[in-house]
């Protein structure tokens, strides 16, 4: 039968990513009578879907906070965050939880160790390698758990229950108030994760405002371009990857800056600077404007859009005069 797509309608379950999982459980959860929503980018993608599936169907951008509320995630009972990318799964899932209180999340990461990131907010990480050791340790009778990661788990669901018993908080801010006196020097230790050019005038300008640069770059050709140009820190990687971030110290960073082309990307690349490596502070930029306030409800420190910023200049004057007046003010 011909799907149907819908808006502003009472979902108990959201399935945002529809690729070969996505589309199976979707699914299989309509046939079984579920209220299902399915939300992917790619009108391809949503054809995996089962020709008896009898849910809706939305294209697009999976981590629009809009698209989500039109498809009624404040209602939904689940959310299954599978899409093919983990920092995208990373994002929908603590929107889910932490923005709109859906009680049930679930995020697949093929990079398990992001789920660090999500544990502490009552997350179900769903990873495809941890899936098959454990199958693999079922099946064969050998057990493959180390100890120590088994009483760390049992750590943290005593944390865990302690937070919903109201004994703890529910998160920790990016940003926090415990950072060492050692912080509070003349300059500051600046981390830069971004491969384009507004990576590069950024690590200029702090470097000749005197403080000191640690930056990150996916690409390799920009990596050469840093390490040629500036006297830094310069490490080529991917910034939302925890294990990148473990080449180098970064005890005394002070504030940590994303600037890459994908919001989802700056919002992970935060997430792990302060989350698992206690970076104080942490900035991004959002190239979509309705990400701002999500991503600082979230707990990142500064959050940047020319297009919000600019908006919210335009609404506070009052003619056109005045509209220009703060364009050169802030051009100065």
């Amino acid at each position: 039968m011909a799907r149907q797509s819908r808006i502003m309608r009472a979902s108990q379950v959201l399935v945002v990513g529809c690729g070969s999982v996505g589309a199976s459980i979707a699914s299989k959860l309509s046939a079984r009578g579920y209220d299902v929503t399915v939300i992917d980018s790619s009108q391809a993608d949503l054809g995996r879907l089962t020709d008896d599936f009898t849910g809706f169907t939305e294209l697009g951008r999976e981590t629009s906070c809009e698209l989500l509320e039109s498809c009624g995630i404040r209602d939904a009972s689940m959310v299954l965050a599978f899409s093919e990318r983990d920092n995208t799964n990373i994002l929908v899932a603590e929107l889910a939880r932490r923005i709109y209180g859906v009680r049930e999340v679930y995020a697949r990461l093929f990079d398990d160790s992001r789920g660090d990131l999500l544990a502490p907010y009552g997350i179900e990480v769903l990873s495809p390698r941890q899936l098959c050791e454990d199958e693999f340790s079922r099946l064969s009778g050998i057990a493959l758990d180390d100890p120590a990661d088994v009483e760390a788990e049992t750590r943290a669901a005593e944390v865990l229950a302690a937070e919903e018993r109201g004994e703890g908080h529910a998160g920790r801010p990016h940003g926090k108030t415990d950072a060492p006196a050692a912080r509070h020097r003349q300059g500051m230790h600046v981390l830069v994760m971004g491969a384009n050019d507004q990576a590069f005038y950024m690590t200029g300008s702090l470097l000749e405002g005197g403080h000191r640069v640690t930056a990150v770059c996916e690409s390799h050709a920009l990596a050469r371009r840093f390490a040629d140009s500036y006297d830094a820190v310069i490490l080529q990687g991917d910034p939302s990857d925890p294990d990148t971030l473990a080449q180098v110290d970064t005890s005394d960073i002070d504030v940590a800056v994303a600037l890459a082309e994908l919001d989802e990307k700056n919002f992970v690349s935060c997430q792990v600077a302060c989350e698992l490596y206690d970076i104080p502070k942490t900035v991004c930029t959002v190239h979509d404007p309705r990400n701002v306030e999500a991503f600082r409800a979230l707990g990142v420190s500064l959050v940047f859009s020319a297009t919000y910023d600019f908006a919210r200049m335009i609404g506070q004057a009052s003619t056109m005069e005045d509209v220009a007046a703060m364009v050169a003010g802030n051009a100065r």
